[in-house]
């Protein structure tokens, strides 16, 4: 009975009565099982299951066929075959009603899915190792972000220190240097001062003399107007470049910032006896600078060409645009030139080559110029035939932050 129809099937097929009895099988259950098919006719079909699932099965077979229907066993649970030798293995099984003559018999298919369920359980340990694994590697990557973050503050915090740090050496170098161009600023100052005194006295004995045309002491007194004006304008300047200032970056035209510093250094050059040749380009393109800062670069570049250069023999200073877009100055003294161990260390703080000097000003230059996109280098004469050094900068073309 059915014999015939299940041989070819597939699966592995166990025909059951309403009893729970084996009626019939093909031989892909005694293949699955380990069992001979005489072994398993009439016999419980609970033989092929563990002890566990028995007392259940029991109950089932009564509902099933109270309605016999063709779904799956046990669909929300696990379920295992029991094979001859005592191993379980896992299984699903598909029910379907048969009908002969007035019988009906259960028809399930068995299929070994013990495999299937050894790679799922692989997959699980697997999906839960990995889990695990991005678990520990997120609070990983989430500690290494606030190393991140409060190492990024620190750095922030440093380089706001280091900018103020630098502010404030380049006002103590700009002091510094103030303090050595009193004497100029002493001599520059006398030339207006006698002059208003002298006008002054002029004045006056005209006044006290008899038959004074008021209208012949109106040019005197111009000219002590004037003289006042411009030893107010060279105390501003002075004042104005020892002040102490925040960065304040604006468009500005180098020949203007250039022809105020050489000024500032003018007396200390005539009091040396020697000449500042400035040679500037006309139409230069702007720069975006600090006007104070650069200026102080400057002042510092000349004053220490004028110390380096013998009397009777020229500073010159020039500015001029290259091809890169940047305005580049240069400043050459008629000097001794430097050594090569000098052009290395030159920029470095507390390295001098003055007696009194205190090795900031090139350190806090180069700084400047740095810290506004451009570069500061020395190079010796000594090859070009006509010794001393040259000082050069460049500045980066209208480069607004």
């Amino acid at each position: 009975m059915f014999y015939k129809l299940l041989a070819p099937l597939p699966d592995a097929l166990v025909v059951t009565d309403s009893d729970g009895n084996i009626v019939q099988v093909n031989s892909l259950v005694e293949a699955m099982f380990g069992y001979q098919r005489d072994e398993m006719i009439a016999q419980s079909v609970e033989m092929l299951m563990p002890e566990r699932f028995r007392q259940r099965h029991c109950t089932h077979i009564i509902d099933y066929f109270r309605a016999p229907c063709v779904r799956p066993l046990n669909e929300c649970m696990g379920f295992y075959g029991l094979h001859h030798d005592g191993d379980e293995f896992a299984i699903e099984i598909y029910l379907s009603p048969l009908q002969e003559g007035d019988n009906v018999y259960s028809l399930a298919a068995i299929r070994d899915i013990s495999t299937r369920k050894k790679i799922e359980n692989e997959l699980r340990c697997a999906r839960d190792e990995l889990e695990q694994r991005v678990e520990a590697r997120t609070a990983e990557l989430a500690q290494v972000n606030v190393s991140l973050h409060r190492e990024m503050d620190e750095r922030k915090r440093a380089g706001e220190q280091a900018r103020e740090l630098n502010a404030e050496l380049a006002h103590v170098s700009r002091l510094s240097i103030v303090g050595e161009m009193m004497s100029g600023m002493a001599h520059e100052l006398n030339q207006p001062l006698a002059a208003i005194s002298n006008y002054a006295q002029g004045c006056v004995r005209r006044m006290r003399g008899e038959d004074v045309d008021l209208q012949n002491l109106i040019p005197v007194l111009e000219r002590i107007t004037d003289e006042a004006s411009r030893a107010a304008g060279i105390i501003a300047r002075f004042r104005q470049f020892a002040r102490k200032e925040a960065l304040q970056k604006q468009r500005t035209v180098m020949n203007d910032l250039v022809h105020k510093a050489v000024e500032l250094e003018r007396f200390e050059a005539d009091a040396h006896g020697l000449q500042l040749q400035v040679a500037l380009q006309a139409d230069l393109p702007a720069v975006f600078v600090d006007e104070l800062q650069i200026q102080q670069v400057m002042v510092n570049l000349v004053r220490n060409a004028i110390e380096a250069t013998a009397a009777q023999q020229p500073v010159v200073v020039k500015v001029f645009s290259i091809n890169d877009g940047e305005v580049k100055v240069t400043v050459k003294d008629s000097g001794h030139g430097l050594t090569e161990q000098q052009r290395e260390q030159i920029f470095q703080p507390f390295f001098t080559t003055k007696i009194e000097g205190l090795g900031m000003g090139l350190s806090i230059s180069r700084a400047i110029i740095e810290a506004h996109g451009g570069r500061l280098w020395a190079e010796s004469d000594r090859v070009n035939q006509g010794g001393g050094a040259t000082f050069s900068f460049t500045l980066p073309v209208n480069e607004e932050e």
